[in-house]
């Protein structure tokens, strides 16, 4: 064995380099010495017998071919070598005197190891080194054999010694190249060194077999040396052959290993870490970097581990014509050690090797280099290059997946055209802030509509453009700009007072007064600015909103063009108050009823529950939908004791179903007040108990902002509600928060997806990618998903497609009554009846 590092390194520092050179010239010198008092006593006696030169010289040239063939192995950055040299060394211990055995062994050891470090391989301190160990090596093993051996070493009885002899040699080589790593390097890890002992001892006694039978071949026809060499390379080479196969066989294992790694990695910059890691370990290099060639937002240009294992964010990209070039092709490329290539130079690097990392749409996003080969004895491989595709590959995979989810996310909850939050972004940033104070403008273009007509819709977007720049640019860092439409803005003032926000709206007309510049022509497209402001205007976000725009009416319909919103201008409506009493009424009249709307399993077509709907039978309106009345509802607080007798009567059809032998759970969705409705739970307990009902026969839904409102008092309800046993589904999902924390944080088992997307995500791609990353969401919480609104088979289709679980909509049926259902249910089981029969009957024939 040998020590066959002592690599430039060229990362590290010049002190470094030099600490670690001292310290292996006192290695060095221990080592000599060590060498020099076991070979003492036997250079003594050099010239009582004369010198069989012949002999030296062939054991040298044994030595030559059986330790100048070697396999390598690397533990840090310390290469290792397995050969056959102990064969000369136990045809040495038995032919010839110790002089000449050690003659030989450092003719050969300074000829092999001179040509090495000449090649550049090598360095001189470790060549030196090498040659030290191995007469240290060769004089240990001739003690031990003197020191064991009392016969003749043909004779069976000594052979144990020969064995002892090589062993004990191999074992103090290994223990001075642990010393020389630890003192250049470090320590070495167990892990690093535990496949290394069991190959030194199982290489040695094979390798001390082959010399003794060499050994008595010699003596029984000297010329059968000839063919124990060629038997010893052909050992070799066999063992070489193996490691080649047993290393492909590995690095296909750890490649297999790193993709299960990959699919349980979360996050862009965990992702790019481990493959940095891997990459490294499986290539041995000493630096590993990860390129991006559009890195978005949040990433670094590029991010390199460096070789002390710390990672590193590099912010400036690549400069440079190769990697540049590679980014662009998507090539790979190996520049080996010893290369003529003038950009190794220019890096500052020995060898390396880079890949891409493969883009959808075939342009590469980024670019793997790996840098310098640890050890000295080989560089970068074909081998190595396929590894490397592999990680990349599969990496490029995971973050084309991952970028494109936070691109879907992104787009629901943004403009397209100017790249600004959208309403729902709003929204949600308004229900955050509305408690600690805030204000929101409500801004409208004049005469936008003219430059659509008269300059054309390009130039309208221009517009659109230039004036969110102006608004983003006039109002404070911890604002929010959106576009709500056409030509409608709102900037959310989390914060701000009455005076704050008027101020602002000033500003920000102002800033609308300068003509825009549509191609070379400066057009006036001032506006309106209507304001709402908590806690003064309401507390409600919808409210709030509703008032922005009831004052933004009034700007645009009176001067000044900046209006706050003021009690005057709440519309006096008899016949909205007059339905409020009818409400209240109904309740007690029982004119309200529940409609029911199917949930259909995707997979198999059965059904697997309703939804609960309240349709409010009005004596003179005839039958009205929820949304002509449940918002009215939930302002004046009627929705509670609405809720409850929805509650009591969807219970109670349960009920009805599972007497009849049908088992359909129901779910009945909950409003924010009815969340926080102290009764809740109780009226939930009383009336499972009354109808006695399983908790899994009731779902509750809730939307998002519902639970968000307030979620100190809402999270220990949903808790409570969910240890009882119920099903907690979250209602519209999509349109509000719609994060993957969010989710984390509730007691849900399901997620609706909003009909919004679902509708037209057979036309439109974005909402198909939005429905896409919303089930991929659920997967990683092991959620079940439902879709709404799904009114055609494509988007049925579609959805079994991604992978979605449930859906409801017009495909399947409309929200009918209880009575109307049981038809549509005995209809719906027929025709499967006879699917069945039609499918065993084909099977027959």
């Amino acid at each position: 064995m040998a020590a066959t590092s002592g690599r430039r390194d060229p990362h590290s520092t010049g002190p470094e380099r030099s600490q670690a050179i001292r310290r292996l010239a006192v290695l060095l010198f221990f080592l000599t010495a060590f060498a020099v008092v076991l070979w003492a006593r036997f250079v003594g006696h050099v010239g009582e017998e004369p010198l069989a030169f012949g002999t030296t010289a062939l054991l040298t040239l044994g030595f030559l071919v059986f330790e100048g063939s070697q396999a390598h192995i690397e533990v840090r950055r310390q290469g290792f070598t397995l050969s056959l040299s102990e064969a000369p060394l136990v045809v040495g211990l038995a032919l010839v005197s110790p002089v000449e055995l050690l003659a030989a062994r450092l003719i050969a050891d300074v000829l092999i190891y001179t040509w090495r470090y000449v090649r550049g391989s090598l360095a001189a301190a470790k060549a030196a080194f090498n040659v030290a160990l191995a007469a240290a090596e060769t004089g240990i093993a001739v003690a031990v054999f003197q020191s064991l051996a009392s016969v003749s070493p043909q004779e069976p009885r000594a052979w144990p010694a020969i064995y002892a002899a090589i062993l004990v040699a191999d074992l103090s080589s290994a223990f001075w190249v642990a010393i020389a790593v630890t003192a250049t390097q470090g320590r070495p890890g167990r892990s690093d060194l535990a496949g290394l002992f069991p190959r030194l001892i199982l290489g040695g006694t094979l390798t001390t077999s082959l010399g003794l039978l060499a050994t008595l071949a010699i003596k029984v026809e000297p010329l059968s040396v000839v063919v124990l060499g060629v038997v010893g390379l052909l050992v070799l080479l066999a063992y070489r052959s193996y490691a080649l196969l047993a290393r492909r066989h590995a690095t296909l294992a750890e490649v297999h290993g790193f993709a299960q790694r990959v699919v349980g990695t979360a996050g862009s910059l965990e992702l790019l870490a481990l493959l940095l890691t891997d990459a490294a370990k499986f290539a041995a290099a000493d630096t590993a970097t990860v390129w991006l060639a559009d890195p978005p937002p949040g990433l670094p240009a590029g991010l390199r581990l460096t070789h002390e294992g710390a990672l590193e964010e590099l912010h400036a990209p690549p400069r440079d014509a190769v990697r540049t070039g590679l980014l662009e092709t998507g090539e790979s490329l190996v520049l080996a050690r010893n290369s003529t290539s003038s950009w190794l130079e220019e890096q500052g690097l020995r060898e390396a090797l880079l890949v891409a990392l493969p883009g959808g749409s075939g342009t590469p996003i980024g670019l793997l280099e790996l840098d310098d080969r640890l050890g000295d004895m080989s560089t970068f491989s074909a081998e190595d290059v396929r590894a490397a595709e592999a990680l990349a590959a599969h990496v490029a995979v995971a973050l084309n997946n991952d970028w494109l989810r936070e691109r879907s996310v992104h787009d629901a909850t943004h403009d397209r055209l100017t790249g600004l939050p959208n309403r729902s972004l709003l929204a949600v940033r308004l229900t955050e802030s509305v408690d600690q104070g805030a204000a929101v403008l409500l801004v409208d273009l004049d005469r936008f509509q003219e430059v659509n007509d008269s300059l054309g819709h390009a130039s309208g977007d221009s517009v659109l453009r230039q004036v969110a720049d102006r608004l983003t640019s006039v109002v404070p860092l911890s604002s929010t700009v959106a576009r709500l439409g056409n030509d409608e803005f709102a900037v959310l003032l989390p914060g701000a007072t009455l005076a704050l926000a008027v101020d602002i709206a000033g500003q920000v007309r102002e800033a609308l007064l300068e003509p825009v510049d549509v191609e070379g022509l400066g057009v006036d497209v001032s506006g309106a600015v209507g304001i709402a402001v908590a806690p003064e205007h309401g507390l409600d976000p919808e409210l709030l909103l509703r008032r922005g725009e009831a004052a933004l009416r009034k700007a645009k319909g009176s001067e000044p063009p900046v209006q706050a919103w003021s009690s005057a201008m709440e519309p006096s409506d008899p016949r909205r108050l007059a339905r409020v009493g009818e409400l209240r009424k109904a309740l007690d009249r029982d004119e309200l009823e529940v409609h029911y709307q199917p949930k259909v399993q995707l997979a198999g077509g059965e059904v697997v529950g309703v939804e609960a709907l309240v349709r409010w039978r009005h004596p003179v309106d005839g039958l009205l939908a929820s949304d002509e009345f449940l918002p009215m509802a939930e302002r004046t607080g009627l929705v509670v004791p609405l809720t409850r007798v929805v509650l009591e009567i969807a219970l109670q059809q349960v009920r009805t179903w599972l007497d009849a032998g049908r088992r359909v759970p129901v779910a009945v969705n909950l409003s924010a007040r009815g969340l926080l409705d102290p009764d809740l739970i109780p009226t939930v307990r009383r009336l499972l108990t009354r109808f006695d009902l399983e908790p899994s026969m009731l779902s509750l839904e809730i939307t998002e902002s519902s639970v968000m409102a307030d979620v100190p008092r809402t999270l220990p309800v949903l808790r409570e509600l969910a240890r009882d046993g119920l099903s907690l589904s979250v209602d519209d999902f999509g349109t509000g928060y719609s994060s993957l924390a969010y989710l984390r944080m509730l007691p849900v088992k399901e997620v609706k997806i909003d009909k919004s997307f679902v509708r037209d995500m057979g036309t439109d791609e974005s909402d198909a990618a939005i429905v896409s990353t919303i089930i991929g969401l659920a997967r990683q919480l092991d959620l079940s998903v439902v879709a709404e609104g799904v009114e055609d088979e494509g988007s049925r289709d579609r959805l079994i497609e991604l992978g979605c679980d449930v859906a409801q909509g017009y495909l399947f049926s409309r929200p009918l009554p209880a009575d109307r259902l049981g038809a549509w249910f005995a209809l719906r089981e027929g025709t499967v009846r006879s699917r069945v029969r039609l499918l065993r009957s084909s099977g027959a024939r």
